[in-house]
């Protein structure tokens, strides 16, 4: 994997390379409108400071949303929020999540017919 130094922050990015399938995938998912933990401890490491995910998302109304967000996290200013722009289309995007010290993350996606919803770990800071 390579590292590359991430300007003058001392931080190094791990890129975890060209994986061949997603971390988690819409069956591992509860997709439900709740909130629930997303374990990365088996894919990243203990001294993780920020970690770098990719989510593949469709669904067949136009306009639901997913969230993402630090472990511990309540207020709803300081999380990732993403809504989907249109019905039956492929969304993309990637996005940076600070783990908490046991390496899980929070997640909720709303309730909808999502066609499909996976997240891959692209890398991570440490």
């Amino acid at each position: 994997m390579p590292n590359r130094q991430s300007g003058n922050s001392g931080m190094q990015y791990v890129d975890r390379g060209d994986v061949a399938a997603y971390d988690f995938a819409m069956g591992d998912l509860t997709i439900d409108g709740n909130w629930y933990d997303l374990d990365l401890s088996s894919i990243i490491p203990a001294n993780v400071a920020l970690v770098l995910l990719y989510v593949d998302c469709q669904e067949n109304s136009g306009y639901k949303y997913y969230q993402l967000r630090t472990k511990g996290y309540l207020n709803g200013i300081n999380i990732e929020y993403r809504r989907s722009i249109a019905a039956n289309k492929n969304e993309f995007q990637t996005l940076l999540l600070v783990p908490d010290s046991n390496r899980f993350i929070e997640y909720m996606i709303e309730s909808a017919t999502w066609s499909l919803f996976n997240i891959v770990i692209r890398g991570w800071f440490v």
